[in-house]
């Protein structure tokens, strides 16, 4: 048996964060960082929903009370809470926008507690978030238990992990290398 030590490298990127709103510093009492020394992204919290109606309409909502929002809306644009019903799903706004370098994205993932005692999920876990786009992060959530989920603001929903993307040539061929696996999916290697 071969035994070697093995020197990590810890890269550091820069990871640029804009708040939309004035209210979203607050979510953040101690500042955007990672829960411990060993996490590997950072939470993302809950500052508004989407709902989308089955005609394609959008209808936005600010979580919180009308102190805690601190904007100039209407009273009806402000949820105290949302309520997410089994098998149903929102667009849970961060309030946010990041930029990062090209070469990186951003993926958007579930928080491991949430999705095993509570059955909630990023709804297309990891979610990419291109070092080119600059608009707000939103996270698509669904509730897969049996029970409602509420949701408020501040609220941990997901986490946002930085990974490499490594530039890629595409090339087309008329035969790819063979394998032992071949074409065999969707379970052909057995359960055990």
């Amino acid at each position: 048996m071969i035994y070697g030590a093995f020197n990590l490298i810890f890269m550091s990127v820069a990871l640029n964060i804009k708040f939309l709103f004035d209210d979203v510093v607050s979510l953040y009492p101690d500042g955007i960082k990672r829960q411990t020394f060993g996490s590997s992204g950072i939470d993302l919290r809950a500052h508004s929903v989407t709902f989308l109606n089955v005609d394609g309409s959008r209808v936005h909502h600010l979580l919180g009370d009308k102190d805690a929002v601190n904007q100039t809306v209407a009273d009806n644009d402000i949820l105290q809470y949302c309520d997410l019903l089994p098998g149903h799903r929102v667009l849970v706004g961060t309030g946010m926008a990041f930029a990062i370098d090209v070469g990186y994205e951003i993926q958007v993932r579930s928080r491991s507690g949430l999705a095993l005692k509570n059955g909630l999920m990023v709804i297309n876990s990891p979610g990419t978030i291109d070092s080119d786009y600059r608009g707000e992060i939103g996270v698509p959530i669904v509730n897969l238990s049996d029970q409602t989920f509420r949701i408020h603001r501040g609220d941990r929903i997901a986490q946002a992990v930085v990974c490499v993307v490594p530039a890629v040539s595409f090339d087309i061929v008329s035969d790819l290398p063979s394998s032992v696996r071949g074409e065999g999916g969707f379970g052909s290697t057995g359960l055990k």
